[in-house]
């Protein structure tokens, strides 16, 4: 029916005509199952993707703050943050901080030290196109500030939000 209607236009008849279609009237019961099940399918996978990035996955990749603590616990800064503790304090900053800014959508340069402090710019998307989000840190004390995040005094400061936030974040 529907091939006969196009082909009278002219438009896309062969294809059309190709097609053993003559709607949902005549289809059998187990062709009209398949149908449902594949429009269901269609339909139910990006929502359930969806949620499952905006739920499931917050809650289950976000460390709690019993495992905030013990990464943090390696971090010293009595001896000053040196880079591989940098980098460390750089990744979860991002991770709880900013990552949901960016739509978590491209990433920060390498660590490196510029006029006294750490500082990673972050570049976006596929292209890695240059951004205003840059993340500093003070090697002396571990203050932890960014263009886009809250700003942290002190090392002590920003873990202690880290450890007493994470599980309300989640």
């Amino acid at each position: 029916m529907l091939g006969a209607r196009v082909a009278a236009d002219g438009a896309c008849a062969p294809l059309l005509n190709a097609i053993p279609f003559d709607g949902p009237a005549n289809m059998s019961k187990w062709e009209r199952v398949y149908l449902t099940i594949g429009v269901a399918v269609i339909v139910a996978i990006p929502l359930l993707s969806a949620l499952e990035r905006r739920y499931i996955g917050a809650t289950r990749m976000r460390p709690t703050g019993a495992e905030f603590q013990q990464r943090l616990s390696r971090i010293r800064v009595d001896d000053g943050i040196d880079s591989v503790e940098a980098k460390e304090i750089a990744q979860i900053y991002m991770r709880e901080y900013i990552w949901e800014y960016v739509n978590g959508c491209g990433e920060f340069e390498p660590l490196a030290l510029r006029d006294g402090r750490w500082t990673a710019e972050f570049r976006k998307g596929v292209t890695g196109g240059r951004s205003d989000i840059t993340i500093q840190i003070n090697p002396t004390t571990g203050a932890v500030a960014s263009s886009v995040g809250p700003t942290f005094r002190t090392f002590r400061e920003f873990a202690q939000d880290l450890v007493d936030g994470a599980d309300r974040r989640r």
